[in-house]
């Protein structure tokens, strides 16, 4: 069965077009069906799909692999486009997570930016 893996978003960009943004998301294809692993921290998986015309509505499912601002924030406009779909993740990922700096000072927000309550539509 052909695997295939597509970046949509990470902290580096080597193509003219293609955006980078401190995040991470990535298609996985498999046979025929597709995959979204996390949605990147914004809006550039979703502007990089567009760039790389992969059509984010052919998409099956999405899986988070975790909480990570990095990792989900760009879910909302990822759904936006796809309508409704089935997320995979651990139920903590509505957990709230905070880092610090290195001394363990100033702590920060640093999961899903979105309540479990609220939509993401």
């Amino acid at each position: 069965m052909k695997v295939t893996l597509r970046t949509l978003c990470e902290n580096t960009a080597g193509t003219v077009g293609v955006e980078a943004e401190w995040g991470w998301s990535i298609l996985v294809e498999i046979g025929n069906e597709r995959i979204l692993v996390d949605a990147g921290a914004g809006t550039v998986a979703l502007k990089n799909a567009d760039t790389m015309r992969v059509d984010l509505r052919s998409i099956d499912k999405i899986l988070l692999s975790h909480a990570h601002t990095d990792h989900s924030g760009g879910l909302r406009p990822i759904l936006k486009r796809t309508g409704p779909l089935e997320i995979i993740a651990h139920p903590a990922v509505w957990e709230e997570k905070f880092k610090t700096d290195l001394q363990g000072h100033d702590p920060q927000y640093n999961g899903i930016p979105y309540a479990k309550s609220g939509s993401l539509f």
